[in-house]
């Protein structure tokens, strides 16, 4: 356990390292912050609700958003990628620890460093501009705090499963190209669900995108009660358990290929 934490610390403090990357990627968060904001009061210019929904709601939806996404950065994909193409991976099975582990303990020291470089003065600037984004009520902060730990869990998995396929191919094309623009759609991260046709909104239910940003983000705005939370979480539990296993049974595979290989 000690090494992971070694692990945590060890990315916490080289994010630290980075001050160009970390203030071009605040502007940029800043930047898509605000026409986000402006793009929904353009929307909402001619009416006082969409969907029973009030502007001051999206408003504080998109700005809850950006600061989800300000952290939600996973690089365990982009992690296998690389040591599968540079051959590192071999050094990897050598190492005392487990590799999916090291590439979350590394993923949370990237949390930890964003938080502090990017969700900190992106909420100052929200709430000078735009008015503090408070939550709806401390039952619901709290349990949005879980839903999105939740919601981080099954976008960590869903990155580890792609990042295991590099075992098998050299490429994923375009499929890997627009994944992260495919799940950020569907996930409610720009444009909630509730705005989609009931149609979609529904096949959406069955699947785990919309428990990524949506619930979290719903259940912080009021938009989801406290007593609707707990179902919810309940659903974000069983994808994170399901995609545990689908990684672990990939995870084998894919080990299991590596050394008859190298054997």
């Amino acid at each position: 356990m000690l090494a992971y934490f070694y692990i945590i610390k060890t990315r916490f403090l080289v994010s630290l390292s980075y001050r160009f990357e970390v203030l071009t990627s605040f502007f940029v968060q800043i930047i898509l912050l605000v026409a986000t904001v402006f793009f929904w009061k353009a929307a909402y210019s001619n009416m006082n609700a969409i969907s029973s929904t009030a502007l001051d709601e999206m408003i504080k939806y998109a700005i809850v958003s950006t600061f989800i996404s300000s952290f939600f950065s996973p690089t365990v994909e982009d992690s296998l990628r690389s040591s599968i193409r540079k051959g590192n991976v071999a050094v990897d099975f050598l190492k005392p620890v487990s590799i999916m582990g090291m590439y979350f303990a590394q993923d949370i020291g990237c949390i930890i460093s964003n938080l502090l470089q990017k969700f900190i003065p992106i909420f100052i600037f929200a709430s000078i501009f735009f008015g503090p984004p408070l939550p709806s009520s401390l039952a619901n902060f709290a349990l949005s705090i879980l839903s999105t730990a939740l919601g981080f869990l099954i976008l960590w998995f869903i990155d580890a499963i792609f990042g295991l396929f590099y075992f098998w191919v050299i490429d994923l094309g375009p499929i890997g190209a627009i994944k992260g623009t495919i799940i950020e759609f569907l996930s409610g991260s720009f444009i909630p669900l509730w705005f989609f046709p009931s149609q979609v909104a529904a096949v959406m239910k069955y699947l785990p995108f919309m428990y990524i940003y949506q619930s979290p983000i719903s259940i912080y705005i009021g938009k989801t009660t406290a007593r609707q939370a707990f179902p919810i979480l309940l659903i974000q539990a069983f994808w994170v358990i399901m995609l545990f296993f689908c990684s672990s049974f990939l995870q084998k595979k894919a080990f299991k290929n590596v050394i008859v290989q190298g054997g």
